[in-house]
């Protein structure tokens, strides 16, 4: 049986242009008074006996751009039209969209290219563009969980080598913004965002620079900053090799916290090699093993392995 549905309206102008209650599945409204340059979020408070996922929102005769669900207030998706979608990315990139919208749209267009209801991996990715300016780390663990989500479903494609270059562009301007060095100014989100994209934006020089600071921490001639310690153990293991496997280890037996024990176990799971990760099995699986490392992280390398390329399993 269908619910019926408040739905809120807002306009680039005005936070609460119309609001009425859908009572069926299907209704037209007409919004008067709103120029084609501006945008329209359409919010709905939703009955949470109602299903998840609406297939579409229902038929709005609205001029271009409308954002749908302000605020989150609605339990569902909504599937943009192309022409409309166009315009959010737009009003995006001009930071026109309170921020507090900014990931509900990202949520619904990767729900919906998960599902296939609507949109795709290309709607996705051209989204993601639309952020290229952003600053909220909020945001940004957002939308890098989505590009790692893209990275696992495409690793063993051929289209792998096309996605790299395109992650890296949208991470490449906060990345510069930020650097490696933190800065007095920085909020406890910057440095936590900073540590972030080191994980994510893994050129060539970060990856340079990752291996020199752990080089220099092994060998005692500085130490690796506290926040930037995970992301640069995660880099050095993806891109190490027996001889980086060998160190790791020898930093997790002679760990002095439990911190630190649990940011170098956390990242053995990352080497890419099948040798490696051979041996890293029978570490873990030893008894004295799971008896030593802290009870909740025990399990992280073998989640991590998954990722490993699919020629490491044959």
């Amino acid at each position: 049986m269908w619910s019926a549905v408040p739905i809120t309206i807002a306009t680039s102008k005005k936070d609460n242009a119309l609001t009425f209650v859908l009572e069926k599945e299907s209704d037209t409204v007409v919004l008067e008074g709103v120029g084609p340059e501006e945008w329209i979020l359409v919010g709905v408070a939703c009955d949470l006996s109602l299903p998840p996922l609406v297939p579409s929102p229902p038929p709005l005769l609205l001029p271009p751009p409308p954002q749908l669900n302000p605020n989150r207030e609605g339990d569902y998706r909504v599937n943009y039209p192309q022409e409309i979608f166009g315009r959010l990315l737009e009003a995006l990139k001009k930071g026109e969209l309170k921020e507090r919208d900014h990931i509900p749209i990202m949520e619904d267009t990767v729900a919906l290219a998960h599902t296939g209801g609507g949109k795709n991996t290309v709607d996705v990715l051209k989204l993601l563009q639309s952020y290229i300016n952003e600053t909220s780390f909020t945001i940004w663990d957002s939308i890098t969980d989505t590009l790692s989500t893209i990275n696992l479903l495409l690793g063993n494609t051929n289209f792998h080598p096309a996605f790299q270059p395109c992650a890296l562009s949208l991470l490449r301007p906060v990345m510069s913004r930020l650097g490696w060095k933190p800065r007095e100014t920085d909020s406890t989100l910057d440095s936590m965002l900073r540590s972030m994209l080191i994980q994510q934006y893994e050129d060539q020089s970060v990856v340079a620079e990752a291996r020199r600071q752990f080089d220099d921490h092994i060998s005692g001639r500085s130490q690796i900053s506290p926040d930037l310690k995970g992301a640069v153990y995660l880099v050095v293991a993806r891109h190490g090799d027996e001889k980086t496997y060998q160190q790791m280890m020898e930093l997790h037996e002679k760990a002095e916290s439990s911190e630190e024990l649990a940011k170098v176990h956390c990242v053995l799971g990352y080497f890419q090699s099948k040798d490696i990760i051979a041996q890293l099995l029978d570490f873990t699986f030893s008894v004295s093993t799971c008896m030593i490392v802290l009870g909740c992280d025990w399990f992280q390398p073998y989640k991590h392995i998954t990722y490993s390329p699919l020629e490491n399993f044959t």
